[in-house]
């Protein structure tokens, strides 16, 4: 078997992962249909992320089991989806749903040095994978707003983060406690 084959397998019984509420572990998925839809031009990935993102994506944007005020950074990565989605096909509803999670970010606690924290229920921390979850996802809502404020807000957090991560061994810690 080929690995698209087994990964079309695999997509073919996929179920949203936490009861269809929006969250990263689908985030992960659907980022891979993408990337094999433009890598390949094979529209069987395109097909399973529009059937698979679709369904949590309501007509006025609004994301399934997606609640802002979890200040959860991880529920930001999936939304990297969107822009090419709405690309695709001039869907508003994409857009909509890519402003519900930038409205996330604008009010996101930070740490003193302006990183976002990684989740409400963690106060103070910084993860690495929080920078993977929500700078990317920042940096391109920025570039289809033309909001370049956003840019230099996210370069600074992912400089900040390696400078608060880094070990005497030239290694990076994966968290940072602001409070200790």
């Amino acid at each position: 078997m080929k690995a698209t084959d087994y990964f079309d397998q695999f997509s073919i019984r996929y179920k949203p992962y936490k009861g269809g509420s929006w969250c990263y572990e689908d985030g992960c998925v659907y980022r891979g249909l993408q990337l094999l839809f433009e890598a390949s031009g094979d529209e069987r990935w395109r097909h399973h992320l529009h059937r698979l993102a679709d369904a949590q994506i309501s007509a006025d944007g609004t994301l399934a089991g997606y609640k802002p005020s979890e200040y959860n950074i991880d529920h930001i990565l999936a939304g990297r989806i969107l822009f090419p989605l709405a690309a695709e096909t001039g869907d508003a509803r994409y857009l909509a749903a890519a402003n519900h999670l930038a409205g996330q970010l604008r009010t996101h606690p930070r740490i003193a040095a302006g990183n976002y924290w990684h989740k409400q229920r963690y106060p103070q921390q910084v993860w690495l994978d929080g920078l993977y979850m929500g700078l990317p996802f920042q940096i391109e809502y920025a570039q289809a707003t033309g909001r370049t404020d956003l840019i230099d807000d996210a370069l600074r957090q992912f400089s900040s983060a390696l400078s608060l991560t880094a070990d005497a061994g030239g290694l990076y810690v994966h968290g940072y406690d602001d409070s200790r």
